[in-house]
């Protein structure tokens, strides 16, 4: 079990060779040993981590090394990384892609097909402040048998000391929900 290459690669050339725009998937970080393990979007745990949309940020950067850390710490480095959007979009704002229908319904669609592959039985939602955008997103994707969570957002503008306290309490959270998900298997 695993996610194929095939989305990837159906992303790359669909998105990037006949649009030429930037497409991202969480990666593995093998080199930075204090993250290594994490699997990113190749993850197969039966719980996923969604995003809203790629940053235009150098990966990795602090932020990426704290959310992949933090995972890894918690028992979450196999888990599936993704986001809503794929794309990066300069420029862009999410209220903008969500308007653009044809981008929203194909966001949607790739998202179907990482869950029919993934099978998770938690999917947790990063940035609480996207939660009416998630909703909305998952609205038509029939996913009433997946536990969701949201969890505060890791990037930099939501980021200070305070937050990443949030952010690891809400990951301690999130494991205790999946352990008891996991035993009802």
């Amino acid at each position: 079990k695993g996610v194929p290459q095939e989305i990837p690669q159906e992303l790359i050339d669909k998105i990037y060779k006949e649009r030429w725009e930037e497409v991202w998937f969480f990666p593995g970080y093998p080199e930075h040993k204090e993250v290594s393990g994490v699997r990113g979007f190749m993850g197969t745990d039966p719980v996923i981590f969604m995003a809203i949309n790629p940053s235009f940020g150098t990966y990795p950067s602090k932020p990426d090394l704290f959310y992949y850390r933090n995972l890894k710490k918690h028992g979450f480095q196999n888990a599936h990384l993704t986001d809503l959007f794929k794309v990066k979009r300069r420029n862009v704002s999410v209220q903008d892609l969500l308007k653009n229908k044809e981008l929203f319904d194909e966001a949607k669609e790739y998202l179907r097909e990482e869950i029919k592959i993934v099978k998770p039985k938690l999917m947790v939602f990063v940035g609480k402040s996207y939660r009416k955008i998630y909703e909305r997103a998952i609205a038509d994707l029939n996913l009433g048998h997946i536990t969701t969570h949201y969890i505060p957002h890791y990037a930099p503008q939501f980021n200070n000391s305070t937050k990443r306290k949030k952010f690891r309490k809400a990951l301690r959270e999130i494991k205790k929900k999946y352990l008891m998900l996991h035993k009802k298997r």
